[in-house]
């Protein structure tokens, strides 16, 4: 296994990650796939490379589960870089020309977040922009499941193409596990904090499915302030 100095980026995890894969790289053909693709890759490179900018070590320090949160809201803006910086690294993980693409998108459960109503929010394919969905008692609903977060990320992707020609449902479940622990540590990175969750809701799927009918929820990840520094 590859070694990371401490002081190092982020960025390199995902460069360990492609040179642990045969044949990947993070810049073989990740701007460009099939299936309306194309458009989302190339927003996520042209965001940059450094997706996470804290020094490892720092980040790693403070990676842990946090499922207590204080009140103070998040702001639209960490979002969007967060996601960003996930959809960055997912894209040069798993280069879209090589491996296909999934069509992620993600659908935000907001219940404290500084620029965006409570409710279930759908990101942009450019993770830019946010469209109300409405659904409050859904997204109570999955407050209570998942944790009391000031927002949740919930990640759907194409599982009918992953398992016709991207590498099956256990690629497909790793791909968005890639990106849902970007997410994590992007968030982490910000100061922010959360907790992690495969496995999808049925409920989800069936809103995803509104926005794309190819979509079925696979990952989740909790994003507020920690409550204590020893939160976990």
């Amino acid at each position: 296994m590859p070694l990371l100095k401490t002081g190092e980026s982020l960025q390199l995890v995902t460069e360990v990650l492609g040179r642990r894969m045969p044949g990947l790289s993070p810049s073989d053909g990740a701007a460009a796939g099939p299936h309306g693709c194309t458009h989302q890759a190339d927003a996520c490179l042209k965001a940059g490379s450094d997706w996470a900018g804290a020094p490892l070590s720092e980040v790693l320090g403070r990676r842990r589960s946090v499922r207590a949160f204080r009140p103070a809201p998040v702001p639209v803006q960490h979002l969007q870089a967060i996601l960003t910086s996930a959809y960055t690294a997912e894209a040069q993980t798993w280069p879209h020309a090589t491996h296909g693409c999934l069509a992620f998108r993600t659908v935000v459960a907001a219940a404290r977040i500084r620029g965006l109503g409570h409710g279930l929010q759908a990101a942009s394919e450019d993770n830019r922009s946010f469209v109300s969905l409405g659904e409050l008692s859904l997204a109570e609903s999955l407050q209570d499941e998942y944790g009391a977060a000031p927002g949740l990320l919930l990640i759907g992707g194409d599982l009918d193409q992953a398992c016709s020609s991207a590498g099956g449902y256990g690629r497909a479940l790793l791909r968005a596990g890639t990106l849902g622990y970007a997410s994590w540590l992007s968030a982490i990175s910000m100061g922010l904090g959360g907790t992690v969750f495969g496995g999808s809701s049925y409920q989800v799927t069936a809103l995803m499915r509104q926005l794309d009918p190819r979509l079925q929820h696979l990952f989740t990840v909790t994003v507020g302030y920690p409550a204590s520094a020893l939160a976990g």
